[in-house]
């Protein structure tokens, strides 16, 4: 799991130099910092902000985040200088109280704040001493061991703008190398990011706003005056329930196919007027499958078109994923699960388009490796709108458009998205700092599987990096 790093606010680029710097000024700063974070009074804190820095953050922005953190983490009852960084930045072991952290602080030559995040306590020693003696190859064949039966995994790994597949699979008790790259896998809740996609290139299109509501796209107002907005249902900050009341889940699966074509689900529409309700109980980000089911239905309604045109033309055209699909074709060579399954709500998946924006995508690790590296690519503005912080989550989580984030080192940012289905599980995560991305993928959605896929790329990550920095 990618659980490193506890909070990141270090927005923007550079190349620190260790330098002699006055620890007295710096001091000074900290303490305003702690000052204003636990009076909520910012604007003096800000002020330290280096002129690159402001440029790039607000002070509406510092004060969204910092309220935020302090949800999360409390006050600040006690702050010392811990010492320096492997970059030279300065750490401050720091107790909150709800947990004690580094906080890590850059400066520049004249003592301003160039950015700050906070750090959990890891022993990086021990783990750079573990993989130093292993290849890619030792610790990906090393996690096969725990496959059980008719279990594959499917690993595309991306470095220095070349790809590197493993498939391996245990058959009858042993552990096989195949070639899988291009085998079909359901990747449920990844069909999200593509959703969240959509929704960015709306916005680069102008077609909408991050902040505006959805309601004026709906013929009639929601219940109680309820107000969605796009970037709640991308986040998760909407408060809607995981997944769609029983009584909603019985129409959609038994009602009849529309004959008239119209742009939006009705029944959506109905439930937003009449039934909706929220999940007030944890004000915590979430995914849910009925908000980004409502996220899909939303964007049909602003482009008047299907979700399968969406798809189709600004998804896989777009991209070039000619092994990604909405539909299970008779071409599709699709990868058994390892347990099957009899729920027909996702074995007739093709028949519900309701969970087309949320969970039904199939595709292959090729073409999910092929899409990774277009966040490579600074001429793709929706891809880079979909990298952009929306909200903290918790302590060690943040989200923007349908991804994760999470941090190894300094300016080096890691996005990643557990992709959850019936029968399937996969894990993908790229760095757009160091244009490298690891996408796995297996055919199975046990627990002992999903931590098996997390463990492995966390494994993976963590070799890359420390290959680098030595």
């Amino acid at each position: 799991m990618l659980k490193q790093i506890l909070y990141f606010f270090w927005i923007t680029l550079f190349t620190l130099s260790v330098k002699a710097q006055d620890q007295a000024k710096q001091d000074n700063v900290v303490n305003i910092f702690v000052k204003g974070y636990n009076t909520s009074e910012y604007d003096e804190f800000y002020d330290y902000f280096s002129s690159s820095l402001q440029n790039k953050i607000t002070l509406n922005t510092l004060d969204y985040f910092l309220t935020e953190m302090k949800e999360n983490l409390g006050n600040i009852i006690q702050i010392e200088f811990y010492g320096l960084n492997d970059d030279g930045s300065s750490l401050f072991k720091t107790e909150f109280e709800q947990q004690t952290v580094l906080v890590n602080f850059s400066f520049d030559e004249q003592d301003n704040v160039l950015g700050f995040r906070i750090l959990d306590y890891t022993d990086e020693n021990a783990i750079r001493e573990k993989l130093s003696s292993l290849s890619i190859e030792n610790i990906i064949y090393a996690a096969s061991e725990s496959l059980k039966p008719k279990q594959q995994l499917a690993i595309a790994i991306i470095k220095n703008g070349q790809t590197n597949y493993f498939g391996l699979e245990n058959k009858s008790g042993k552990i096989k190398n195949i070639d899988n790259k291009n085998n079909f896998f359901k990747i449920g809740t990844f069909t999200s990011i593509f959703t969240n996609n959509l929704l960015a290139q709306a916005v680069v299109e102008k077609k909408v706003e991050l902040s505006e509501n959805i309601n004026r796209f709906y013929p009639k107002p929601f219940k109680d005056g309820l107000k969605i907005s796009f970037s709640s249902l991308a986040s998760g900050k909407n408060e809607l329930s995981f997944f769609p009341p029983e009584y909603l889940l019985s129409e959609v699966i038994s009602g009849k196919r529309k004959k008239k074509i119209t742009f939006g689900n009705p029944l959506i529409a109905q439930y937003l007027e009449n039934d909706v309700i929220l999940d007030t109980l944890d004000k915590k980000s979430n995914f849910s499958i009925l908000g980004t089911s409502i996220l899909g239905d939303a964007l049909v309604r602003v482009n008047n078109k299907s979700y399968t045109q969406l798809f189709k033309y600004d998804i896989v055209d777009r991209y070039q994923l000619k092994n990604t699909s909405l539909f299970k074709t008779k071409k599709m060579k699709l990868i058994e699960p390892a347990i099957k399954t009899t729920n027909n709500l996702f074995t007739e998946s093709n028949k519900i388009d309701f969970f087309f924006p949320s969970t039904q995508a199939i595709s292959t690790v090729s073409d999910i490796g092929k899409y990774l590296q277009y966040y490579f690519d600074d001429n793709f503005l929706e891809l880079k709108i979909m990298e952009k912080p929306l909200a903290m989550l918790s302590s060690d989580d943040w989200v923007s458009l349908g991804w994760r984030i999470n941090f190894f080192q300094t300016q080096e940012s890691i996005y990643f998205h557990r992709g959850l289905d019936v029968s399937y599980s996969s894990f993908v995560s790229f760095s757009p700092d160091r244009k490298e991305a690891i996408v796995i993928m297996i055919n199975d959605a046990e627990n002992s599987s999903i931590n098996l896929i997390e463990d492995l790329s966390y494994e993976l990550w963590s070799k890359l990096v420390f290959d680098t920095a030595n």
